[in-house]
C-alpha cells in the first residue's frame, strides 16, 4: 500500500487572513451598496449598511481581543468608509463628528466584553453587592423557583 505524503498545514494564529477577506467582503458590499444609494433613502441604505456590513463585523468579534492594532485598523476602515456611504460624506471629510459612537473598533470590542465578565464574576460570587443584588439566579426568584431551569446558573434579567 502507499503511504500519501502529509502536507503541513499552515496555521494562521494572527487572524491576520481572516481579518483580511472579512474587511474584503465588506468593502465589496460597501462598493455594490454605493452604487445604488442615490435611489435610497438615507434610513434604507442605514439599514442596508447595519445588517449586511456591521454585524459581519460584530460577528464573533470577541475573538479580536488582545490583537494588535495594525490588524484591528483594517476593521476600523471598514466603519469609517460605511459611516461616508450613509452620510454621503466625502474621503476628505473628518468623520469623527459623524460616527455613532466615539469608541474605536478595538474599544467597543472590550465595551461589549463588560458585560459577560461582570456576569460571571456575579456567578464566582466575586461581584460587588449592588450588581449581586441586580443580578439573580432563576432559583432565587419566587415565581420561577419551579421551572426546569431554576436548576441551571441562569440569571434573571432584570426589567429596567
Amino acid at each position: 500500500m502507499h503511504q500519501v505524503p502529509v502536507v503541513p498545514v499552515r496555521v494562521d494564529a494572527s487572524m491576520k487572513t481572516h481579518i483580511s477577506r472579512t474587511a474584503a467582503s465588506c468593502f465589496s458590499i460597501l462598493r455594490q451598496l454605493q452604487s445604488v444609494q442615490r435611489s435610497l433613502l438615507l434610513h434604507a441604505v442605514a439599514s442596508l449598511v447595519t445588517s449586511l456590513v456591521l454585524t459581519k463585523l460584530d460577528y464573533c468579534n470577541s475573538l479580536f481581543v488582545g490583537l494588535p492594532a495594525k490588524l484591528l485598523n483594517r476593521l476600523q476602515a471598514v466603519i469609517k468608509t460605511a459611516t461616508r456611504l450613509v452620510y454621503h460624506a466625502r474621503k476628505a471629510d473628518h468623520i469623527t463628528p459623524m460616527l455613532i459612537t466615539d469608541l474605536r473598533f478595538q474599544e467597543s470590542i472590550q465595551y461589549k466584553l463588560c458585560p459577560s465578565v461582570q456576569v460571571r464574576s456575579r456567578q464566582a460570587g466575586l461581584a460587588s453587592a449592588y450588581l449581586s443584588d441586580l443580578l439573580q439566579q432563576v432559583a432565587q426568584v419566587e415565581p420561577r423557583r419551579r421551572l426546569r431551569s431554576s436548576s441551571s446558573p441562569a440569571l434573571v434579567v432584570p426589567a429596567i
